[in-house]
Protein backbone atom coordinates (compact mmCIF):
# COMPACT_ATOMS: atom_id res chain seq x y z
CA UNK A 1 0.00 0.00 0.00
CA UNK A 2 1.53 3.13 -1.39
CA UNK A 3 1.32 6.61 0.86
CA UNK A 4 0.75 9.73 -1.19
CA UNK A 5 1.59 13.13 -0.05
CA UNK A 6 -1.95 15.22 -1.44
CA UNK A 7 -2.66 18.99 -1.58
CA UNK A 8 -6.58 20.00 -0.75
CA UNK A 9 -8.27 22.71 -2.87
CA UNK A 10 -7.48 25.23 0.14
CA UNK A 11 -3.51 24.56 -0.20
CA UNK A 12 -3.07 22.42 2.91
CA UNK A 13 -1.11 19.17 2.67
CA UNK A 14 -1.81 15.58 4.02
CA UNK A 15 -0.87 11.57 3.76
CA UNK A 16 -3.37 9.15 2.19
CA UNK A 17 -2.81 5.91 1.10
CA UNK A 18 -3.85 3.98 -2.09
CA UNK A 19 -7.00 1.81 0.15
CA UNK A 20 -8.03 5.55 1.61
CA UNK A 21 -8.39 6.73 -2.28
CA UNK A 22 -9.90 3.54 -3.87
CA UNK A 23 -12.82 3.58 -0.42
CA UNK A 24 -13.51 7.13 -1.76
CA UNK A 25 -13.60 6.59 -4.97
CA UNK A 26 -15.96 3.26 -4.35
CA UNK A 27 -18.20 5.61 -2.01
CA UNK A 28 -18.65 8.58 -4.91
CA UNK A 29 -19.47 5.75 -7.26
CA UNK A 30 -22.01 4.89 -4.93
CA UNK A 31 -23.11 8.13 -4.23
CA UNK A 32 -23.49 9.12 -8.18
CA UNK A 33 -24.98 6.45 -9.05
CA UNK A 34 -28.64 7.03 -7.97
CA UNK A 35 -30.77 8.09 -11.06
CA UNK A 36 -31.58 11.37 -9.35
CA UNK A 37 -27.87 12.19 -10.18
CA UNK A 38 -27.68 10.36 -13.44
CA UNK A 39 -30.99 12.80 -14.66
CA UNK A 40 -28.85 15.95 -13.29
CA UNK A 41 -25.75 14.97 -15.27
CA UNK A 42 -27.66 14.23 -18.44
CA UNK A 43 -28.88 17.63 -18.03
CA UNK A 44 -25.71 19.09 -17.75
CA UNK A 45 -23.89 17.46 -20.38
CA UNK A 46 -27.01 18.67 -22.63
CA UNK A 47 -26.57 21.93 -21.08
CA UNK A 48 -23.50 22.03 -21.86
CA UNK A 49 -23.58 20.78 -25.40
CA UNK A 50 -25.79 23.69 -26.52
CA UNK A 51 -23.64 26.20 -25.20
CA UNK A 52 -20.31 24.37 -27.16
CA UNK A 53 -22.89 24.24 -30.29
CA UNK A 54 -23.82 28.08 -29.77
CA UNK A 55 -20.59 29.30 -29.12
CA UNK A 56 -19.37 27.25 -32.92
CA UNK A 57 -22.22 28.93 -34.40
CA UNK A 58 -22.14 32.20 -33.57
CA UNK A 59 -18.37 32.46 -33.59
CA UNK A 60 -16.81 35.28 -36.06
CA UNK A 61 -14.61 34.68 -38.48
CA UNK A 62 -11.12 35.70 -37.36
CA UNK A 63 -9.94 38.74 -39.43
CA UNK A 64 -7.25 38.59 -42.31
CA UNK A 65 -4.80 40.47 -40.53
CA UNK A 66 -4.79 37.60 -37.72
CA UNK A 67 -4.82 35.14 -39.53
CA UNK A 68 -1.74 36.10 -41.39
CA UNK A 69 -0.35 37.05 -38.38
CA UNK A 70 -0.65 33.32 -36.93
CA UNK A 71 0.39 31.80 -40.47
CA UNK A 72 3.66 33.49 -39.72
CA UNK A 73 3.89 32.12 -36.28
CA UNK A 74 2.11 28.69 -36.54
CA UNK A 75 5.55 26.73 -37.46
CA UNK A 76 6.70 27.73 -33.72
CA UNK A 77 3.79 26.52 -31.78
CA UNK A 78 4.76 23.36 -29.59
CA UNK A 79 1.60 20.91 -30.27
CA UNK A 80 2.08 19.69 -26.93
CA UNK A 81 1.45 23.03 -25.02
CA UNK A 82 -1.53 23.89 -27.61
CA UNK A 83 -2.88 20.69 -26.81
CA UNK A 84 -2.66 21.79 -23.04
CA UNK A 85 -3.65 24.96 -23.59
CA UNK A 86 -6.58 23.89 -25.18
CA UNK A 87 -7.60 21.13 -22.44
CA UNK A 88 -6.92 23.04 -19.48
CA UNK A 89 -8.79 25.90 -20.57
CA UNK A 90 -11.64 25.09 -22.67
CA UNK A 91 -14.35 27.11 -21.42
CA UNK A 92 -11.98 30.32 -21.74
CA UNK A 93 -14.11 32.09 -24.70
CA UNK A 94 -11.52 34.36 -25.80
CA UNK A 95 -8.44 32.30 -26.02
CA UNK A 96 -11.17 29.41 -27.62
CA UNK A 97 -11.56 32.40 -30.35
CA UNK A 98 -8.16 32.79 -30.67
CA UNK A 99 -7.58 28.88 -30.87
CA UNK A 100 -10.27 28.93 -33.35
CA UNK A 101 -8.02 31.56 -35.60
CA UNK A 102 -5.11 29.41 -35.41
CA UNK A 103 -6.24 26.43 -36.27
CA UNK A 104 -8.17 28.32 -39.11
CA UNK A 105 -5.12 29.29 -40.29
Amino acid sequence: MATLIYEDPAGRFGLTNSAEIIRQIESEKIRTSTPEVAALIQQQKKYITSIERNRLLTSEVCPISKLETYRKTLPNIDPENFKSLIRENFYNNNLMKSILCVTNS
